[in-house]
């Protein structure tokens, strides 16, 4: 339509021009030409202008166009890191092993943006311990307490941008040209860590932050779960040390080698019912909790350090022989002599060990014999007269079945 108006404006233009050049043999027709003339090129700048205008709203419809697939390209990229991530990250079986996974995926998620992750300490749940970090300038902040942040006292994100009024988080250091992001991890209506994102001052929200904060406390929740189940399956609930399956699995795996002893300490606390009738059962606990830590630092590294049941413990001490358990066995005996117990603002009572020592081969290759001789020396000690080591009494070894 505009081709053929711009065509009827050079047509009328020739017209005038014809009627300007017969205007010199009939100056009547001069005024008509003009009038002409001037209609032709009305119409043809019209219609130029009305096309200019076009190709400038397809060319700005054309950029606004490229704007949105380069953003859906973008937006497609992150989904696809994000569940690439979410996929690793249920392949991680430790929490280790997860957040070294982090950084690789913050980097590419968040570019121009330093990072860091936080998470809720094992034995302090108001502080947060830096994890993992990303970004060329970071932040020397190891550790935070809860108070400090206020997306984790808000438990919703907080942005704070310095060229702005905001309010900034403690733990923030202050600089007028930095924005800071602060997202907490919640998973199951808990908080699991932090998410700190760090960018030039004016710097655009960085996209899917929070889906990224959401999978990472998602993650570190599974795996803290199954962390406790799996320390749930070892070790015993009141003092930590490892429980008696584990112990026997242990010094089963112990015998199967050929070439090494291995020695078994068997302990029991003497007179343990009459101090928790003297003090209580939350005294009788407290005891057993400060006698195993005595245990973990007498024992050798490699030892295994278990609760039998009751008063009763297990060390499976590996490539041992009997000279060793026993050092190990009267060292602790004298330890525990000057262990210092309270218990509800109370100094309690001191205590001694009965200890009996098996040693394979020689008092047996089996788990079964090797605790049934440790428990026959054990008895051989209490009936000396407690407070002291021994080792089974020939004529009460036990044998392997046969």
């Amino acid at each position: 339509m505009t081709k053929g108006r711009i065509a009827t404006g050079f047509f009328l233009a020739g017209c005038a021009l014809l009627l300007l050049d017969a205007a010199t043999a009939t100056p009547l027709i001069a005024p008509f030409a003009l009038v002409v003339f001037m209609a032709a090129f009305s119409s043809i700048r019209h219609e130029l202008r009305v096309t200019y205008d076009a190709r400038e709203a397809a060319a700005t419809e054309n950029a606004a166009l490229r704007s949105d697939v380069e953003r859906l390209e973008h937006r497609s990229r992150d989904i696809t890191l994000l569940a690439e991530m979410s996929e690793v990250l249920q392949l991680c079986t430790t929490l280790c092993e997860a957040i070294d996974v982090l950084p690789a995926y913050g980097i590419r998620l968040f570019p121009g943006f330093d990072g860091a992750v936080y998470i809720a300490g094992a034995d302090d749940a108001r502080t947060l311990e830096s994890a993992a970090a990303w970004g060329d300038d970071l932040e020397d902040v190891t550790a935070l307490n809860r108070t400090d942040c206020w997306a984790l006292r808000r438990l919703d994100a907080h942005v704070a941008d310095a060229s702005k009024a905001a309010v900034h988080c403690r733990h923030h250091a202050r600089d007028a040209r930095a924005m800071r992001v602060c997202i907490p991890l919640l998973a199951a209506g808990e908080t699991t860590g932090l998410l700190t994102l760090r960018a030039s001052s004016g710097a655009p929200l960085p996209a899917n932050a929070e889906l990224f904060a959401d999978q990472v406390a998602l993650a570190l929740a599974n795996l803290r779960m199954q962390e406790a189940l799996r320390t749930r399956a070892l070790r015993d609930g009141l003092t930590g040390l490892y429980n008696r399956r584990h112990m026997e699995e242990a010094l089963a795996r112990e015998l199967g080698r050929d070439d090494a002893s291995t020695g078994v300490l068997l302990i029991d606390v003497d007179h343990f019912k009459r101090f928790n009738d003297t003090w209580g059962h939350g005294g009788g606990d407290a005891l057993l909790q400060q006698l195993a830590r005595a245990m973990q630092v007498v024992c050798g590294e490699h030892d295994v350090v278990s609760r039998y049941g009751g008063e009763e413990f297990v060390v499976v001490m590996p490539h041992a022989g009997g000279d060793v358990v026993r050092a190990r066995a009267e060292r602790l005996r004298e330890e525990v002599k000057h262990l210092v117990v309270h218990h509800d603002g109370q100094l309690l009572g001191s205590i001694t060990l009965s200890m009996g020592i098996a040693v394979a081969p020689d008092h047996g290759h089996t788990v079964e014999t090797l605790i049934a001789n440790a428990d026959r020396a054990l008895y051989a000690a209490k009936a000396a007269g407690r407070d002291r080591v021994a080792t089974p009494p020939p004529q009460m070894v036990s044998r392997d079945a046969a």
